[in-house]
């Protein structure tokens, strides 16, 4: 074949590099969003961003892990392939999917149930039964249920009855599950991408690098952000965005060091070493080579954090070591427990809906994270 005639092969443009723009983009736009709304709620005392919502210092963390989130679910539904194939087997474990539209209803609750059901105080209805149990009538002050017999019975007014103050159990839990909800999007958008970045360069460059990497880690590990917080709690005010931020500094160390590990035996394949011989950037090798398969190391760091930043919130709340107006499921369960508020078999009914969903939270979360590392695992099937 004459040499003008010899075919030519250009570079084709793979499609995570067609989908790259759009995750970044997404990124900006999200945060010069939020940018925007703290500085409108920062420069015009008074105002409120939506329905009398007045940002705290956590849901500008929140608003911030949002963006993150969404520019996270951008770069994986733009590889539709590999996410198809990641659903079809994750949906064949039933446990998994079942944990999954649990994990999902607790945190839809979060996201919109304060604002469908707030909590509110109204001592005349302090006490009222679940709506499917009863009380001596002598025992609340109005009965909102029918009565029936000297007792007062449930009603659905307040299907999971009220506490001592007259507040509704229901939008207890959803305020608790609003809490919990905020700290997820927080751990998933901010404390996993941290110890995802540092886990990668710490595994990928090695040598000194992965020294210096590796000794911050190891001094992190070594002071508990729950101590930390105490500390501090003891000398300041109390604020859970105080918490959630001791939390992103000296609790990503243990998923930091397995994505590190995993990186280290993905660096030394022979797809990695091709690509690096060919003359790939360490972007490209870290983004296009090592992160796509060290994705179940994340998800596995990823269903830890979660579930141990929820669970020590709701013990910092029992203690009452956070603001008190904060409303989450430690804080409910420390209310309903109190005996000198009001003896326990008095309202028996305020603590276990909060305890019933804080543990199934937490056991979805695991559930979720062992179906998504097996649908992840390169070497399972097709």
């Amino acid at each position: 074949m004459p040499p003008d005639r010899m075919p030519t092969f250009e570079p084709r443009e793979s499609s995570d590099d067609r989908h790259l723009s759009a995750p970044l983009a997404t990124l900006f736009a999200g945060l010069g969003t939020v940018t925007a709304l703290y500085l409108y709620d920062r420069y015009l005392p008074g105002a409120y961003l939506v329905f009398g919502w007045s940002v705290e210092r956590l849901e500008w963390l929140f608003l911030l892990s949002v963006a993150v989130v969404l520019a996270i679910a951008v770069s994986v539904a733009g590889n539709r392939r590999r996410s198809l194939r990641v659903w079809r087997r994750f949906r064949r474990d039933t446990g998994a999917v079942v944990a999954l539209v649990v994990l999902l209803a607790i945190l839809l609750s979060g996201l919109f149930g304060p604002f469908v059901r707030p909590t509110s105080h109204n001592l005349l209805h302090s006490t009222q039964p679940p709506l499917f149990a009863s009380v001596p009538t002598s025992a609340v002050t109005d009965c909102v249920g029918p009565v029936a017999e000297g007792r007062c019975h449930g009603s659905l007014r307040y299907p999971l009855g009220t506490d001592h103050f007259g507040r509704d159990v229901l939008a207890l839990v959803f305020s608790g599950a609003r809490i919990a909800t905020m700290l997820s999007f927080i751990a998933v958008g901010l404390v996993v991408p941290l110890a995802t970045l540092i886990g990668l360069v710490s595994g990928y460059r090695g040598g000194r690098v992965d020294d210096a990497l590796v000794t911050g880690i190891d001094a992190q590990q070594t002071l508990p952000a729950v101590i930390v917080y105490i500390l501090l709690a003891s000398l300041s005010s109390r604020s859970l965005a105080m918490f959630v931020a001791l939390f992103a500094v000296f609790s990503w160390g243990s998923a930091a060091r397995l994505v590190r590990s995993e990186t280290r035996q993905r660096s030394e394949m022979g797809y990695v070493l091709a690509a690096r011989n060919l003359g790939a950037d360490t972007g490209h090798l870290l983004r296009r080579h090592l992160l796509p398969n060290v994705s179940n190391a994340v998800v596995t760091a990823t269903a830890h954090l979660v579930p141990v930043l929820v669970l020590t919130e709701a013990a910092i709340a029992y203690l009452s070591l956070t603001n008190p107006d904060l409303l989450s499921w430690g804080r409910t369960v420390a209310v309903a427990t109190d005996p000198e508020l009001a003896p326990i078999w008095e309202q028996w009914w305020v603590a276990p809906p909060a305890v019933v969903t804080l543990a199934a939270m937490v056991v979805a979360c695991k559930v979720v994270g062992d179906g998504l590392r097996d649908a992840l695992d390169p070497r399972g099937g097709r």
